[in-house]
């Protein structure tokens, strides 16, 4: 899954869900996922076993 936190509109979002068929990409606030988890820049990694930047 992949969160989509800088997307003009929803045109721009169905244009990167098919550059990623088969990736479930979700618009998401960048801003309010930043802050609940500490974050200072961008692109970030997520996954079960830890953060990465």
């Amino acid at each position: 899954m992949g969160l989509v936190v800088n997307v003009e509109s929803m045109a721009a979002l169905t244009a990167l869900r098919r550059l990623a068929p088969g990736l479930t990409l979700s618009p998401a606030s960048g801003d309010d996922l930043a802050q609940r988890l500490g974050l200072r820049h961008y692109p970030v990694l997520i996954t079960p076993t830890g953060i990465e930047q």
